[in-house]
């Protein structure tokens, strides 16, 4: 028969310093990985709001009325179909870009909050 007189529960303090530890990686890794993508939501964010800051707000009115002429002149005669067609084409693309834009912007802004975990901007 087998006394534990000198084990004093060697074992399970072992185990209680292994999970310690264990628990400390796994803290350290989650530090990491959550800097990682708050850096990441930081470089999209300002990359999307210094696109939205290059986007000229005049280039969406400048696309609209050469548009606008454009028909006004083919009503009257003056312009063929493919010219209507073309500026119609170059306006929606300059509104397509204007909309990817700011939907870039929020998206970013809403995922740097999110990494974050409160609203730190609006």
């Amino acid at each position: 028969m087998h006394l534990p007189v000198f084990d004093r529960n060697q074992g399970n303090i072992a185990k209680a310093k292994s999970l310690k530890s264990q628990a400390e990686h796994n803290l350290t890794a989650q530090l990491v990985s959550l800097r990682a993508e708050i850096l990441e939501a930081v470089k999209n964010f300002e990359a999307a709001r210094d696109a939205l800051m290059i986007d000229d707000p005049g280039q969406l009115d400048a696309a609209r009325k050469v548009r606008d002429k454009i028909r006004a002149a083919y009503e009257l005669g003056g312009k063929p179909l493919i010219d209507v067609l073309d500026a119609q084409r170059a306006y929606r693309e300059t509104f397509r870009l204007h909309i990817a834009s700011r939907s870039s912007y929020w998206h970013s802004l809403y995922a740097l909050n999110a990494a974050i975990g409160k609203q730190v901007l609006r």
